[in-house]
């Protein structure tokens, strides 16, 4: 089983070590979980946390520009800065201010776990057509604004022939990763194993699973699908991509 890192908790432990008279920037934070894809997610999570202990104003733009804080307030958030004894004008000397948290770049972990699973991947065409077919998404519900959500899989067991729903189920369970270009899995992996043993335990596993999600066409060929595939050790194929293929 894959181990996921728990980013909200790395994320802040980061924002709280960052020294009085430092800065950094939503990019290096972003480089420190290992990944430039997470600069949206680190940026959003920022802007709503709701510690008031966190210094996020010292966090700054890539540029050394100030940027704003939530309530879109940037002359306040530059006020603290200066009081911390960090000088400037119109943008600070990240040369001379800037700060790095010391990390161990778990997305680049995470990209390694995609690899092993890419690497376990089998693509074949199913010696018969499968007689049911399984359809697996998830959809969201907002939690606290900081953890963020609750996620709602869904899976509904399909006669292939007639196109006739045999047998629906879902689960909700709590979601401890955020949503980062290129991970997707590792948010989604979680709530659908769940499902999938539920599944399982009622005796309903379709011949095939339908995932809403990538497969082989994932930037690292190892999707949601592909994941969903390998460790159920299933048929399953991405929600855009061809049925005959196994594990995609």
């Amino acid at each position: 089983m894959i181990v996921v890192p728990n980013l909200y908790d790395r994320l802040q432990a980061w924002i709280h070590a960052i020294p009085a008279g430092r800065v950094t920037t939503y990019a290096a934070l972003a480089e420190a979980l290992g990944d430039i894809a997470a600069v949206r997610w680190v940026a959003d999570w920022v802007f709503h946390a709701q510690d008031v202990t966190l210094p996020c104003h010292r966090i700054v733009l890539k540029s050394g520009q100030v940027g704003e804080s939530p309530g879109g307030d940037s002359t306040g958030k530059a006020s603290r800065l200066r009081a911390e004894g960090i000088e400037f004008e119109d943008r600070i000397d990240l040369r001379r201010f800037g700060w790095q948290p010391e990390t161990d770049q778990p997305l680049v972990t995470l990209q390694h776990s995609q690899q092993s699973i890419r690497e376990q991947t089998l693509l074949e065409a199913p010696s018969i057509e499968p007689s049911t077919v399984g359809g697996v998404d998830l959809s969201y519900v907002p939690a606290d604004g900081t953890h963020g959500d609750r996620a709602v899989a869904a899976y509904a067991l399909v006669e292939v022939s007639s196109g006739k729903l045999l047998w629906s189920h879902t689960t909700c369970v709590p979601v401890g990763f955020p949503y980062i270009p290129g991970y997707l899995s590792f948010r989604e992996l979680p709530p659908l194993l769940s499902l999938a043993k539920e599944v399982q335990a009622a005796g309903k596993m379709a011949d095939a699973l339908l995932v809403d999600g990538n497969g082989i066409l994932h930037q690292r060929r190892a999707g949601i699908a592909v994941h969903l595939g390998v460790l159920l050790d299933h048929p399953a194929v991405g929600g855009q991509q061809i049925p005959a293929l196994r594990y995609l």
